[in-house]
């Protein structure tokens, strides 16, 4: 599950931000940090797991209404990517593309109590106000991603490109393991550290850009 918070002018609950002074520094210095277990294992498992799941079966149902135009257009959040496609590949074998949920907290009302009115959302909100050393911010993005042996992996790519907003990089990203990763297969996640300090050209997700410039970009940090 991935959640982006941005810096807001109103504070989203009465409880202070958490004091993370060292773990802010270290997150403007390498872009990046690793926080232990911002859910707890089991909450996670047998609360959190679950009310995603009915979200996205309940979004896969509309998805099923969805056009094929409409499921590739990467500009439409309720249709792209919510379904696995396969893909074909120059070899002529097909993979599939992960499975991706978006805007969890807007459209379904059990995953928004969770985010924003139970003890564990206040809890992950204080997180990502300490981390921005602000008194407030704001759920902006809550994304769920299903990741399997066989499914395409993600592109490299800066979050800031699917931010379109005027934050002067006052957001941040927690992503949180509803599954224990224990091996590649999974989908883990891999960091390159101090690149959030260079931006893409045209500030563009890395993604958009063709194999060759994004190694020479990657090599040239």
């Amino acid at each position: 599950m991935e959640l982006v918070f941005v810096a807001a002018l109103t504070r989203v609950a009465a409880a202070p931000a958490l004091d993370l002074p060292a773990a802010a520094l270290e997150l403007t210095r390498a872009g990046w940090i690793p926080l232990r277990q911002l859910l707890h294992p089991q909450q996670a498992a047998d609360v959190w797991r679950p009310a995603v799941e009915a979200c996205v079966e309940q979004q896969e149902a509309a998805c099923a209404q969805c056009t094929e135009a409409e499921l590739a257009d990467i500009t439409n959040s309720k249709c792209y990517g919510c379904l696995a496609a396969a893909v074909p590949r120059s070899g002529g074998a097909a993979v599939r593309s992960f499975r991706r949920a978006n805007d969890l907290h807007r459209d379904c009302r059990r995953v928004e109590a969770l985010l924003l009115e139970s003890d564990e959302g206040e809890h992950l909100a204080r997180t990502a106000a300490g981390l921005l050393s602000t008194g407030a911010v704001r759920l902006y993005k809550s994304t769920a991603f299903f990741k399997s042996d066989g499914h395409t992996e993600s592109s490299w790519h800066q979050d800031h490109a699917a931010v379109p907003l005027a934050t002067n990089g006052r957001f941040v990203t927690l992503w949180i393991a509803l599954d224990p990763i224990v091996d590649p297969s999974q989908g883990p996640l891999r960091f390159a550290r101090g690149t959030h300090l260079k931006s893409t050209p045209r500030s563009i997700s890395l993604q958009t850009l063709p194999l060759g410039e994004r190694i020479a970009w990657m090599r040239a940090l």
